[in-house]
């Protein structure tokens, strides 16, 4: 008897867990992300991103090596020169949305 409730409850369990999934609000707008860099004025390989992104409440970035960052407006050092694709994912109450840009390092003009 008591491992039929056992089943039951991990059968319970199982649902729930399977259900719940990420909801967002529709009358939200979604993020509208747009970020720039710049090049650190010391180090040519430290790239700082400022995040001009509405409508988002987290964030995560990609910057082509293989690295990531959770933070809003991160600072990122290359090991060396070349061309990365740096991506950001932004969440909001609205949903998410990613953009992505190309960036050669060093920056030109540095």
């Amino acid at each position: 008897m008591r491992i039929r409730y056992l089943l039951l409850l991990i059968f319970i369990i199982t649902i729930f867990v399977l259900s719940c999934e990420t909801v967002f609000d529709e009358s939200d707008p979604k993020p509208v992300i747009e970020f720039k860099c710049e090049a650190d004025s010391i180090n040519t390989l430290l790239i700082h991103f400022i995040n001009n992104t509405v409508n988002a409440s987290s964030y995560s970035w990609m910057f082509g090596d293989g690295e990531t960052s959770i933070e809003t407006s991160p600072s990122h050092e290359y090991q060396s020169n070349g061309d990365y694709n740096v991506t950001l994912n932004a969440t909001g109450n609205g949903g998410s949305n990613t953009l992505s840009k190309s960036i050669t390092v060093p920056l030109p003009g540095k």
